[in-house]
């Protein structure tokens, strides 16, 4: 999560992330406490997206903050969405494997 100062919020910035750009990393205005746990998590269904994603010294990732785009207690949190599909896929296999062994244990009684 990176807090905007608030006197960069009332003129045209840019943030810039040094990873390779990827169309996957993307970055969401959300209005949560710097420590909520769940603003991060959630920042897709929470936030708003910011749109204006830039390549940056023809390698890296940023984003183009718009003057008056952002609130106060306003936060962007950048994450890099494939990275949400591997959680999910984790997660998949896990219940998978509990679901197996249990009507595996079912079939045995």
């Amino acid at each position: 999560i990176v807090p905007i100062d608030q006197s960069l919020a009332s003129q045209s910035s840019s943030l810039i992330l040094s990873q390779s750009y990827e169309k996957g990393w993307k970055a969401y205005q959300v209005g949560c406490q710097i420590s909520d746990f769940r603003c991060q998590i959630f920042a897709p269904i929470l936030g708003e997206e910011i749109k204006d994603h830039v390549l940056v010294n023809n390698w890296e990732n940023g984003w183009v903050i718009d003057k008056g785009q952002m609130g106060n207690d306003q936060k962007i949190v950048i994450i890099f969405l494939p990275q949400y599909l591997e959680f999910l896929g984790i997660f998949l296999a896990i219940i998978s494997i509990v679901f197996m062994l249990v009507l595996d244990k079912s079939r045995q009684i």
